[in-house]
């Protein structure tokens, strides 16, 4: 028996009596039905689901925040159907100096953006304009049925904002197009100059930033079906130079129950992540609860050597380089501390923050390294599956620390660096969950899977692309109906960039055979294999990979008859 695929199978499917595909969109209600909600374009929320992650996002930068209840917006696994929370709000968040004074804005709990861009003449445009919703498109919309959610996945293609920045590729004919680069992406434009809002967040003016944001992920199992990506572009369209700025990304991770959670970071995979005190999430995800964490794949753009090289706008820049993570902080939910949570409303609440960015604690004390006794700007660097390997959370990793797992956030920056009027800056961030044999184990397993994510990242996420359908054609006779199709799918060959060098003897997806659907009306209800077919060969089987209950296992997906290709099937009425 030979297991030709690996991760996930690329087979093709023809749907046969009602052809759709079976993808659904929409936004969900509080009862789990679908429905499309009533636009209102400032403030405007849409999810991600296109994989095992469920997502909210807003335009005005919130992050994994619910706005039906107010509560964690992230949840794992189970896409679409998916109920555990994973995290309660998250988001970009940066501060400079401007003259004297220190800015910090962005989104934490509160959210200093508006919709819209900013104007060539410095102001913000409406930021009730419908353009500046969110978009989203999602591959293979075309074949949705004809229907509310279909529609507006057409209404977004066709309206995708080109000449706002949302990111595009040519066609044969030199015409714009939407560019995917994941099979579902979100976009949407948003700008700091509402004042109000501004100073609600952290009790300073704008800075005249213009935020785009491409939220995306990709419809996979393995691990790239747990985690996507967040790439943000910040335009300084404003007449201020930003002294000693810090791009961070902010994290209320609620793992499941909030109130038993510890955070670390990992300096060599940029990754800050959040894990369980023990091994039991009580009333969520239950024993060996997973990880999850966030990989800053690429910081600001700074001037460097000649020999160095930045990746800025999907091209590499010489004589530049991306700054890494340059300060990993955590604060507890607990008034009255050194790890407390900055004021928000507040001018002091912005200089609290920027102390968190550079490093610091809230009162501007430099960390200091348990181990070491020397002063640090990234702490819980250590590894808690190995005792001896830093700071880490936890009586054996901090020595005369805490000790307890509580309600953690923590803060991955970037920085510093100047911004100059006209001046732009990327950040790519992900977000990835795993889960393992145990609460520490994930951690392990979380950071094989973010060495996965950063290969995605290495490569463009130019991933092994699907196959093309078949060209189906029908003929239709008494009682009677049969369906031929053209060889067309027939040589897709392709290389899977995720598992070259990690000792897998067969790297590459093949034409394998076809898979023949039955559904009882076009919206795809009630599916039925009906048959299978396939190429005369070794491969008897079609394999996954998987995890029960934390242990990785391969299972069968579907048995293959090996019994030769054919190109037709006929059905009666």
């Amino acid at each position: 028996m030979i297991n030709k695929k690996y991760v996930h199978f690329l087979t093709f499917i023809i749907l046969f009596t009602l052809i759709s595909f079976a993808m659904q969109a929409g936004e969900k209600s509080n009862d789990g039905k679908k429905q499309l909600n009533k636009t209102n374009t400032n403030d405007n929320n849409k999810y991600i689901a296109i994989n095992q992650i469920f997502m909210w996002v807003s335009n005005n930068g919130m992050g994994s925040n619910d706005p039906r209840t107010d509560g964690s917006g992230f949840y794992w696994p189970g896409g679409e159907n998916a109920k555990i929370p994973a995290i309660y709000e998250d988001g970009l968040i940066w501060g400079a100096k401007v003259g004297r004074e220190t800015r910090v804005n962005g989104s934490v709990y509160r959210h200093g953006l508006q919709a819209g861009k900013i104007l060539a003449n410095g102001e913000a445009d409406n930021p009730n304009l419908d353009k500046y919703r969110i978009y989203k498109i999602r591959k293979g919309w075309e074949g949705l049925p004809p229907g509310p959610i279909r529609d507006a996945y057409e209404k977004d293609y066709n309206e995708w904002p080109f000449e706002d920045g949302a990111p595009f590729d040519l066609d044969q004919n030199g015409n714009k197009i939407p560019h995917f680069i994941g099979d579902e992406v979100l976009w949407c434009v948003s700008n700091d100059l509402d004042n109000a809002r501004s100073t609600f967040t952290y009790g300073t003016a704008p800075m005249g930033l213009e935020q785009q944001m491409t939220v995306f992920g990709f419809n996979r199992t393995g691990d790239l079906g747990d985690m996507v990506f967040k790439k943000y572009t910040i335009i300084n369209k404003g007449t201020l130079t930003l002294r000693d700025m810090y791009l961070c990304y902010w994290s209320d991770t609620d793992l499941g129950n909030a109130t038993d959670d510890y955070t670390g970071c990992d300096t060599i995979l940029k990754l800050g992540y959040t894990y369980n005190g023990d091994n039991n999430d009580e009333g969520q995800y239950g024993e060996a609860p997973p990880a999850v964490g966030y990989v800053f794949f690429q910081g600001p753009m700074v001037e460097s050597a000649s020999t160095d090289s930045a990746k800025f706008l999907a091209q590499w820049r010489h004589g530049y380089k991306n700054l890494p993570m340059t300060g990993f902080s955590f604060y507890i939910n607990t008034p009255g501390t050194k790890y407390r949570d900055p004021d928000q409303g507040t001018a002091a609440g912005s200089i609290q923050f920027y102390n968190y960015m550079t490093g610091k604690n809230y009162y501007g004390e430099q960390f200091i390294d348990p181990w070491t006794n020397l002063p640090t700007n990234i702490i819980l660097y250590g590894d808690p599956n190995i005792p001896g390997s830093g700071w880490y959370e936890g009586t054996v990793g901090w020595p005369g620390g805490s000790s307890l797992p509580e309600d953690r956030r923590h803060l991955m920056s970037s920085g510093p660096f100047n911004m100059a009027p006209g001046d732009t800056q990327e950040v790519v961030v992900g977000i990835v969950i795993a889960r393992g044999t145990s609460n520490l184990n994930s951690i392990t397993e979380l950071k094989k899977k973010t060495k996965t994510a950063q290969i995605a990242y290495d490569n463009d996420f130019n991933l092994t692309p699907a196959p093309d359908p078949p060209k189906v054609h029908a003929f239709a006779a008494d009682k009677q109906i049969t369906l031929f199709w053209e060889p067309n799918s027939e040589s897709y060959d392709a290389i899977d960039k995720l598992i070259l060098n990690k000792g897998k003897t067969d790297t590459t997806y093949n034409f394998e055979g076809y898979r023949i659907w039955q559904f009882s009306d076009i919206a795809g209800s009630n599916p039925k294999l009906i048959d299978i077919v396939d190429i005369k060969n070794k491969v008897t089987e079609i394999t996954q990979s998987g995890e029960v209950n934390g242990v990785k296992v391969e299972f069968t997906v579907f048995d293959l008859p090996n019994a030769g290709l054919k190109r037709y099937f006929t059905t009666g009425t």
